[in-house]
């Protein structure tokens, strides 16, 4: 008996995948939902700038979830007693800006 070969499944992406994934089909989906949930604009009225304002709101998710894991090292790494927040640093500044609000 032979066995039928199936394919694997298409790989699906998921909600966290497509806020920050920097593939470029999560890329065209994270604009998508920019575009429908964000801007709420029915497809009709769309018009270059709300592509481009999806573009923008798209990569700022990926921006911010590097800087929230950014901003999460240098607090775990100070609370191990490894950096020190001292000393003038531009990183150091940032940290207590970021720990302030």
């Amino acid at each position: 008996m032979s066995e039928s070969i199936r394919p694997d499944p298409p790989e699906t992406l998921t909600c966290e995948d497509i806020r920050t994934s920097m593939s470029p089909d999560a890329l065209r989906k994270a604009i998508e939902d920019h575009l429908r949930y964000s801007l709420g604009r029915p497809a009709a009225l769309l018009e270059p700038r709300h592509y481009y304002h999806a573009l923008a709101l798209a990569v700022r998710d990926r921006m911010q979830q590097r800087w929230t894991e950014t901003t999460q090292t240098y607090l775990d790494l100070n609370k191990k007693g490894n950096w020190s927040g001292g000393g003038g640093t531009c990183g150091a500044r940032v940290i207590c800006d970021v720990v302030a609000v």
